[in-house]
């Protein structure tokens, strides 16, 4: 269905994840020219089995560090109603479904197809838009996943792209690094936020933040606080 790339595991490599009709697929990156499927390893194989998932979503939902996964699900022919699904990402090493923990609203089925995330109220924590067949779309709104500290990045390019579309941003902090990709699309047919959220957990600042801008300059800011949306406007490129 819609396939979502992220780094799950922090070793700085982009992994890939593809909701399908039963299971779904976990891609991990072994940086070495191939990906090794991981989905019954670290348990998202078991949560899905049950389910015909469209829309994969990797997002901090609750501002520690590590990249979550939602997915919508729906029945692809009949129109028969199933619940959406949040993975909570525990250290890397496994996902944890913790969909009837974060609220009923988790419990109501409904058709799903789409999926986007972003800030909406711009509070620090990741909130969720699904589109659905043959009824209305919702809204999760994430409450209490901004208990950990956190940053949004919003870039402004210049010399190439408005949006940065094509750029990477790498925030570390406590000696470990994550990894976020400006990109046009995100699940299946959406488009989330193109701003780039990291949660920081208990960090008051992040120690590093590296920008790779679309045309390969590297800008870097040191010591940057938390807990703020960080708009980086692109340094124009000088003709000589």
């Amino acid at each position: 269905m819609g396939p979502e790339f992220g780094d799950f595991d922090l070793d700085g490599l982009i992994d890939l994840l593809v909701p399908d009709m039963g299971y779904g697929c976990l891609y991990r990156n072994t940086a070495r020219g191939f990906f090794e499927e991981k989905s019954a390893a670290l348990g998202v194989a078991r949560v899905l089995g049950q389910y015909t998932s469209w829309s994969g979503n990797f997002a901090d939902f609750d501002n520690d560090g590590w990249l979550d996964i939602f997915i919508a699900n729906g029945d692809a022919h009949h129109l028969e109603a199933e619940e959406d699904i949040l993975l909570h990402n525990d250290g890397g090493k496994r996902f944890v479904d913790v969909s009837a923990a974060s609220g009923k609203d988790f419990q109501a089925k409904g058709v799903g197809r789409g999926s986007a995330v972003a800030d909406i109220d711009n509070d620090g924590d990741l909130d969720l838009l699904v589109l659905n067949i043959n009824g209305p779309p919702r809204l999760y709104r994430n409450d209490g996943g901004n208990r950990g500290n956190w940053l949004i990045i919003d870039l402004v390019g210049t010399a190439g792209n408005r949006d940065a579309i094509g750029a990477r941003i790498r925030v570390t902090v406590g000696g470990k690094t994550q990894t976020r990709d400006i990109r046009s699309s995100s699940g299946y047919l959406s488009q989330s936020d193109l701003r780039a959220h990291f949660g920081l957990g208990t960090a008051a600042r992040a120690d590093r933040v590296e920008i790779r801008w679309p045309n390969g300059t590297i800008q870097e800011l040191t010591a940057v606080d938390a807990n703020q949306v960080l708009r980086v406007t692109e340094a124009p490129v000088k003709v000589k």
